[in-house]
């Protein structure tokens, strides 16, 4: 089987994580509440160029991989995954599978990991693995080690990362940007660079074919 493995898809580390944060130490759901003022849009609308991601996800699936989400433990059983607080920007599908990690959030913020072996295993007859979430250098590049290890061809994506979030947040300000463009506060003729284009220049060719003004600006 080859499969992707999303590692804690939870409104923790989305909204509020510190390794998730903008260059200006923001989280999410702080920069979607200033921004969304600024922008003059709501929320929902400013969270759809976050969604995205799941553009990258479904081409995965489309490819073979079959999605696994890996949750938290629920502390009276470690097998049984805590996906209730499942972010809603990550969309599961029908087919995909929800994993336990073996333990809970209070253990590994102990630095309790999972056991990379165990969790490997519950996938059978994996031949592939795509690995994103969080964090990229932490717990996602620990199970790619694991992985690899036991066999298997593994491979972080970073874009399934923070470091998609981190792209995100750099378009913000090219929304902002082409706000006060059209609003006459900048002239764009002294402001050299295009927002369409700085904002597809960020997020680069992988993610640029899913541009749409209507989302971005």
């Amino acid at each position: 089987m080859n499969a992707v493995m999303m590692l804690y898809p939870v409104k923790h580390y989305v909204d509020w994580d510190p390794v998730a944060k903008n260059s200006n130490g923001m989280s999410l759901e702080l920069l979607k509440k200033m921004l969304s003022i600024q922008l003059g849009i709501s929320h929902s609308k400013f969270m759809k160029r976050f969604l995205l991601i799941n553009k990258l996800l479904d081409e995965y699936r489309s490819d073979g991989y079959r999605v696994h989400w890996v949750y938290f433990s629920i502390p009276e059983n470690l097998d049984i995954p805590d996906d209730s607080s499942h972010h809603p920007m990550f969309v599961r599908r029908k087919n995909d599978c929800a994993i336990a990690a073996g333990v809970t959030r209070d253990k590994l913020n102990a630095n309790v990991y999972p056991n990379g072996v165990k969790l490997i295993n519950k996938i059978s007859g994996l031949k592939e693995l795509i690995l994103g979430g969080f964090h990229k250098d932490d717990c996602v590049r620990k199970i790619k080690d694991v992985a690899r290890k036991q066999g298997v061809d593994a491979r972080i994506d970073s874009d399934l990362t923070e470091d998609f979030f981190r792209i995100m947040y750099a378009t913000c300000q090219y929304s902002l940007d082409a706000k006060l463009i059209r609003e006459g506060f900048l002239d764009p003729v002294m402001h050299e660079d295009d927002p369409a284009e700085m904002i597809k220049l960020e997020l680069g060719e992988r993610l640029a074919k899913y541009y749409k003004s209507k989302i971005f600006l």
